[in-house]
C-alpha cells in the first residue's frame, strides 16, 4: 500500500473526489486533500476514527439515524461487495452545519483470501444539487398545488404544463389540457396573428392582461393573467399565471354600480353635501363631495379633497364650535344642527346652516354633512327684521291709537298714544276686552259687526263710537278695524286704528245747538243770522276739508296696512313653500319623483322670493336716489329677440301667442341708453301681460318717432279699470288689491318701470279697457345719427374646413372645462394635446413645435399660466396663446396680455364665443 501510496500519492492529493481508505474494522488509515475538506477535518483528526461514527450524526433521506450495520464501508467490508451511490447527510461539527454525500465503497482483497483486509471509499458533497433537487421538489409542489392556475406555452401555442388549479378551471384532466393550443381556451387570441402577439408579449416584462377563458363546457369566464417568459436550451417558454376574476368582476359591477348610484343621489341634492372620516380628535379631510358642493364653493372635486370643513369655515365660527360636544351629540346618534359662516374659493364668505349624522360605511364611521346656504334666508329675516322694526316704530310713535288683539278678543298688544287716550296701562288693558272699554249702548251693534268682520262678510269695520276712559269719561273714536287669518281661516288677530274726534264731537254738538237757538230768535235778528250762517257754512267748509283730509289720512293708511298685510302675504307663502317641503323632503320613504315635486316647489318658491326681494331692493335704491344710468350701445333688435326667447317657453306653457315687431328691416339698430334699465322695464311689461293674460297673444315692439322711440307692449288680458289707470304706477298698487286677488306679485313692477323711464328721460302711459286687454307705450330719447352697423357678420359657421389638420394644447386642470372645449375641437376636426399643469404645457410645446394655438388655463398646479405663457413665448414667441380663466375683472385681463397672451376669453365659456377665437387665430 505504501508503495502504491507513494506512487499515486500527487493524484491522490489532487483530486477533486474526496478517497477514504479504511481497515478491516472500519477505521481510517487514509485520507485525501479532498476528503478533509469534504468531513471538515485535517488528516490527523480523522486517522484512527471509524468513518460515519456517532459524531458524524449520519441521517438516511428520510431523516432517520443512519444504521451501523448500513454503513456503505462496512457493508462492503462484510459482503465482500461494492456498495455504490449510498447518499447520505452527515454533521460537519466545525462548520457547524449538515452536508449531503455520496459515497462509493469497494473492497480490497489479497491474493487467496475471500474476506477483504480494506475498505476503499469515494465521497463527493452533494449538498448543493440535494438542495436544489428539494427546492424543485417544494417548488414543484407549490405550482401544482397553488391556487393561481399555472400554463405554460411554447413559441408555437403548445400547452405542455399545467397546474391543477388550471385544470379544474378550464375543466379538463392534465393529459387532456397538454393536448391543446392556448387560442383553444383563450378565445381573444388569434391563431393567426399567434406569432406578433407572441412577439409582442415578449418584449415586456410581467405583462398583466384582463380576457376571458373558455372552458371544456363551452361556458366563458373573464381572467387576470400575468406573462413572463424564460429561455430554456433552444425553446422560450411562458409562464401565465391566470386568476378566475368571476367573484371580482361582479363585485366591480357591484361596487360600481353602488358608487353611482351614491353619486347621483349626491349629484342630484340641492344643497352642498360632504363625507369625511369621523375622528375624535381631529377633523379629517373629505373623503367625497357632491357638483353643488364644487359649484357653490368654486373647487374641482380634486381641490376639494384636499381641504376639511375648517379649511372653509370662518375662523372665529371655529373658536365658537365645541368639537368635544358636537361629537357626543354624534355619537349618541342625533342629527347636529348648526348654523355658522362658509368661505367660498374667491374668498366670498356666506352664511349656511349645516346638517350632519354620523354613518358607518364597511364597518368605518363617516360624518355626512348636508350644507345649505341660507343667505335668501338670512336676507329675508333681515328683511323682515327691518320691517318689523319699523311697523313697530309707527306703532309706538304714532299719534293714532293702535291695538293688536286675540281670537278672545282680549288686548295683546296697544301703542302708547292709545293708552293715553284711554287712560289705562299696557298690562291693565290686556285684562281687558273691546267690550270692556265700550259704551254700554254700542256693545250690541259691535258685536254684531265684529262676527261678520271674523267671518269674513265684511273686510273692515269703520265706524264712530263711544268708549269709556278708566276715569268714567266718554271718549270719541274714529275707528277702522281689520282682522288677520291664519291659513286655514282662523282668526290670528283683530288690528285696530282709533283716532280720538271727542274734540270734534263736542264742536259738532255745540254747532247743532246754536243752530237751535238761532232758528228760535225772531225775524228782526235775521241779518245777525245771516252772518252766524256764513260763519256755520265757512266752518262747515273747514269740517268738510278736515273730512277729506282724515279720509285721505285714513286712505294712505290704508294703503300701507293693505301693502303690509300683502308684503306678509307674499312673503310668508313662498316661506310656507320652503319650509314646509323642505321638512318633507326628510321622510326617507319618498320616491324620485315626489322628491323631484318637493324640490321644484322649494325652487318656485325661492324665486318667487327672490323676485319680492329684488323689486324692494330696487324701489329702496330709487327712493335713496343711489340709482345710477350707464350709458352703452345697444342693438334693440338683438335686445328685444332675447326678451322673445327668454319669455317664450312660459307663453307656450299657457297657451298664449307670443310675437314682437322690430320695424327696421335689414339692418341693426343701434341706439345709446341704459341697457339693463331697458331690459328690465320691457321684462316687467311683459311678465305683467303674462300673468293677466289666460287666452289670446302678447306682442311687444317699438316704432320710430322722429326723435323718440315709442315701445309698446299689448295684451289680451283682463284689462284695467278707469279709475285705476293712472294709480297703477304707485307704489304698492295693484289693479286688483283686494284680498282675494288670484294674483300674487308686490305691486312694485310698474312703480319701477315709471321710475327707470323717466330716469332716461322719457314718459310712460297705458290704454286699457276692462276684459278686452291693455297696451303700455313708453318713450326713449332717439338720436338718428347714432352708429349702424354697417355690414353684417357672414352667416358662416365655426369650424369650416380650413381648420382641419391643426394642432391646439389644451392646459387646464378642470375636467368638465377640458371636457367642453375638447368636445368643441372634435366637431371642428382639430387635433388636441392636453397638459394638467403650466410645467407639463411648456414640456409639450418644447416637444412638439407643430402646435397651432395654446388654451391657458391661469389657475393651475406647479406652474400658473402667466409663468408657462411667459416661457412658451421664448420658445415660440409666434405661437397664440388664448389666456381662459374665472377671473374678469380688467386688472386680470391686463395681466394675461402683459404676461404674453394673445387674446382673453372668460369663464364660463361660451361655444359661439370660443369658436370666433379659433377662427382669429388659426
Amino acid at each position: 500500500m505504501k508503495e502504491d501510496y507513494s506512487k499515486y500519492k500527487d493524484l491522490f492529493n489532487t483530486m477533486d473526489m474526496g478517497v477514504v481508505y479504511q481497515d478491516e474494522k472500519g477505521n481510517i488509515i487514509e485520507v485525501n486533500h479532498a476528503a478533509q475538506k469534504i468531513l471538515g477535518s485535517a488528516k490527523k483528526e480523522l486517522i484512527g476514527i471509524h468513518f460515519l461514527s456517532t459524531e458524524f450524526k449520519a441521517r438516511k433521506k428520510d431523516g432517520k439515524i443512519l444504521p451501523v450495520n448500513e454503513q456503505p464501508a462496512l457493508l462492503a467490508l462484510t459482503t465482500g461487495e461494492k456498495v455504490s451511490n449510498v447518499e447520505i447527510q452527515v454533521y460537519i461539527s466545525k462548520q457547524k452545519q449538515y452536508k449531503w454525500i455520496n459515497i462509493c465503497s469497494v473492497p480490497e482483497f489479497k491474493k487467496g483470501n475471500q474476506k477483504p483486509f480494506r475498505v476503499f471509499s469515494t465521497i463527493r458533497d452533494i449538498t448543493t444539487r440535494i438542495n436544489h433537487e428539494e427546492q424543485l421538489k417544494l417548488t414543484h409542489f407549490g405550482i401544482n398545488h397553488s391556487l393561481i392556475a399555472i400554463t405554460q406555452v411554447d413559441d408555437n401555442g403548445n400547452i405542455y404544463y399545467a397546474n391543477d388549479q388550471a385544470c379544474k378551471n378550464l375543466g379538463y384532466s392534465h393529459n387532456e389540457i397538454t393536448k391543446l393550443k392556448i387560442w383553444d381556451i383563450d378565445p381573444n387570441l388569434d391563431k393567426e396573428k399567434w406569432k406578433v402577439h407572441r412577439e409582442h408579449t415578449r418584449k415586456k416584462v410581467n405583462t398583466i392582461i384582463e380576457t376571458t377563458q373558455k372552458r371544456k363546457d363551452g361556458s366563458i369566464f373573464p381572467a387576470e393573467v400575468v406573462i413572463n417568459f424564460f429561455k430554456f436550451g433552444n425553446r422560450t417558454i411562458s409562464f401565465s399565471f391566470s386568476k378566475d376574476i368571476t367573484e371580482r368582476k361582479k363585485h366591480e359591477k357591484e361596487l360600481k354600480e353602488n358608487e353611482e348610484k351614491f353619486r347621483t343621489l349626491l349629484n342630484s341634492q340641492n344643497d352642498a353635501i360632504f363625507l369625511y372620516p369621523y375622528n375624535e380628535k381631529k377633523i379629517e379631510k373629505f373623503t367625497e363631495v357632491n357638483d353643488i358642493a364644487c359649484e357653490r364653493y368654486g373647487y374641482s372635486r380634486k381641490d376639494f379633497l384636499k381641504l376639511s370643513i375648517e379649511n372653509i369655515t370662518e375662523e372665529e365660527d371655529i373658536k365658537k364650535n365645541n368639537f368635544a360636544e358636537q361629537n357626543k351629540i354624534l355619537q349618541q346618534g342625533k342629527n347636529l344642527v348648526i348654523e355658522t359662516k362658509n368661505i367660498k374659493r374667491s374668498g366670498e364668505h356666506f352664511p349656511v346652516e349645516i346638517s350632519s349624522d354620523l354613518i358607518k360605511i364597511k364597518d368605518k364611521q363617516y360624518i355626512l354633512s348636508v350644507v345649505r346656504d341660507i343667505t335668501t334666508r338670512k336676507k329675508s329675516e333681515e328683511a323682515l327684521r327691518e320691517s318689523e322694526e319699523r311697523f313697530r316704530r309707527i306703532f309706538q310713535e304714532g299719534q293714532f291709537g293702535i291695538t293688536i288683539a286675540g281670537p278672545d278678543f282680549k288686548f295683546i298688544d296697544a301703542n302708547p298714544a292709545f293708552c293715553k287716550m284711554i287712560g289705562y296701562t299696557l298690562n291693565e288693558l290686556r285684562a281687558k276686552t273691546f267690550a270692556d272699554i265700550t259704551h254700554p249702548d254700542r256693545v250690541i251693534d259691535d258685536s254684531k259687526k265684529v262676527i261678520a268682520l271674523s267671518q269674513g262678510n265684511i273686510k273692515q269695520i269703520k265706524v264712530e263710537k263711544e268708549y269709556i276712559r278708566k276715569n268714567g269719561q266718554v271718549l270719541w273714536g274714529s275707528l277702522i278695524s281689520t282682522v288677520i287669518f291664519d291659513e286655514k281661516g282662523n282668526v290670528l288677530y283683530y288690528l285696530a286704528m282709533i283716532q280720538d274726534i271727542t274734540d270734534k264731537k263736542k264742536t259738532e254738538k255745540m254747532l247743532q245747538k246754536q243752530m237751535k237757538d238761532y232758528q228760535s230768535l225772531s225775524e228782526d235778528y235775521m241779518l245777525q243770522n245771516m252772518e252766524l250762517i256764513e260763519s256755520l257754512e265757512r266752518i262747515n267748509k273747514i269740517n268738510t276739508e278736515l273730512e277729506e283730509a282724515k279720509e285721505k289720512a285714513e286712505e294712505s293708511d290704508h294703503l300701507k296696512t293693505a301693502f303690509l298685510a300683502n308684503m306678509s302675504h307674499e312673503i310668508r307663502t313662498p316661506m310656507n313653500g320652503i319650509i314646509g317641503f323642505s321638512e318633507l323632503l326628510k321622510n326617507p320613504e319618498l320616491t324620485k319623483s315626489e322628491q323631484q315635486k318637493f324640490i321644484d316647489v322649494i325652487q318656485q318658491s325661492g324665486n318667487r322670493m327672490v323676485n319680492i326681494i329684488n323689486d324692494l331692493i330696487e324701489i329702496s335704491k330709487i327712493e335713496a336716489g343711489q340709482m345710477e344710468i350707464r350709458l352703452e350701445k345697444t342693438n334693440l333688435n338683438e335686445l328685444l329677440n332675447n326678451l322673445y326667447t327668454f319669455f317664450l317657453p312660459e307663453t307656450k306653457s299657457k297657451e298664449l301667442k307670443l310675437a314682437f315687431d322690430r320695424n327696421v328691416s335689414d339692418e341693426e339698430i343701434i341706439i345709446v341708453t341704459d341697457k339693463t334699465k331697458l331690459t328690465q322695464i320691457l321684462s316687467n311689461l311683459i311678465k305683467n301681460s303674462v300673468k293677466y293674460t289666460e287666452e289670446g297673444q302678447i306682442n311687444f315692439g317699438y316704432s320710430i318717432k322722429k326723435k323718440y322711440l315709442e315701445f309698446y307692449v299689448k295684451d289680451t288680458g283682463i284689462g284695467i279699470s278707469p279709475d285705476m289707470l293712472t294709480k297703477i304706477f304707485e307704489r304698492f298698487r295693484q289693479a286688483d288689491s283686494s284680498d282675494t286677488r288670484p294674483y300674487e306679485g308686490a305691486g312694485l313692477g310698474l312703480a319701477i318701470s315709471k321710475s327707470f323711464v323717466e330716469m332716461l328721460e322719457g314718459k310712460i302711459w297705458v290704454n286699457s279697457e276692462a276684459g278686452k286687454g291693455s297696451t303700455f307705450y313708453f318713450t326713449l330719447p332717439y338720436n338718428d345719427s347714432a352708429e349702424k352697423s354697417e355690414t353684417k357678420e357672414k352667416d358662416e359657421s365655426p369650424g369650416s374646413g380650413s381648420l382641419k389638420g391643426s394642432t391646439v394644447l389644451i392646459a387646464e386642470d378642470d375636467q368638465t372645462s377640458l371636457f367642453l372645449v375638447k368636445e368643441v375641437m372634435i366637431q371642428l376636426g382639430i387635433q388636441t394635446l392636453v397638459a394638467s399643469n403650466g410645467e407639463q404645457a411648456v414640456d409639450i410645446v418644447r416637444q412638439n413645435m407643430n402646435i397651432d394655438l395654446v388654451l391657458m388655463d391661469i389657475k393651475m398646479p406647479l406652474m400658473n399660466g402667466y409663468d408657462a405663457t411667459k416661457k412658451i413665448k421664448e420658445l415660440k414667441p409666434q405661437l397664440p396663446v388664448i389666456a381662459q380663466t374665472a377671473y374678469v375683472s380688467p386688472l386680470d385681463k391686463q395681466k394675461s396680455m402683459n404676461a404674453g397672451c394673445d387674446d382673453y376669453i372668460a369663464k364660463p365659456i361660451n361655444k359661439d364665443t370660443l369658436l370666433n377665437i379659433i377662427q382669429k387665430y388659426l
